[in-house]
């Protein structure tokens, strides 16, 4: 009796072990350079770091509670645009936008801008989400014909951009 309970917590253990590390591999896969040669980050411990606050805020979950699982880049030639997929929250989906050195126009009812701190978005990166008091809605980045950057959020009619800045680390 004792052996099978050892090999069931065994095998119990390994299915752990092994789920935790397939999560891992997946966030440390991620591309972190956009097409224009631009890091978004160090590497993926250090971009879940600069996203926690925003997006802990907008789930109401803890700040590292959150896995990513894809980015994708907008084509630029300088700075970079990258919408980034995580799961939360019992495999939930959602993107979060990361930007920087990008000219933009955005389209919503409104924007909030949390603390600006009076920083300029040409200099550093800027974090850009939506948010909606009837359901889930998503920011969404369109290069337009002009080359500048087109931001809005889907979703919701009465969605709100959200935009903003990493702290300083």
């Amino acid at each position: 009796m004792k052996d099978v309970v050892k090999l069931i917590i065994g095998i119990l253990l390994v299915v752990v072990a092994q789920s935790c590390s397939q999560k891992d591999s997946i966030e440390n896969s991620l591309n972190l350079t956009a097409p224009s040669g631009d890091l978004i980050s160090e590497n993926t411990l250090s971009l879940k770091k600069e996203l926690s606050t925003v997006i802990a805020q907008k789930h109401g979950i803890s700040g590292d509670d959150f896995q990513l699982t894809k980015i994708d880049y907008v084509p630029l030639e300088t700075g970079y645009s990258a919408t980034i997929t995580y799961k939360y929250d019992n495999d939930k989906e959602d993107v979060i936008i990361k930007a920087c050195n990008v000219r933009f126009t955005y389209v919503a009812q409104s924007i909030v801008i949390p603390d600006d701190k009076g920083r300029s978005a040409s200099d550093r990166s800027i974090l850009i989400s939506c948010k909606s008091e009837s359901g889930s809605c998503k920011p969404v980045a369109t290069l337009g014909t002009d080359h500048e950057l087109h931001y809005t959020c889907e979703g919701g009619d009465d969605s709100s951009l959200v935009f903003s800045f990493p702290d300083d680390k």
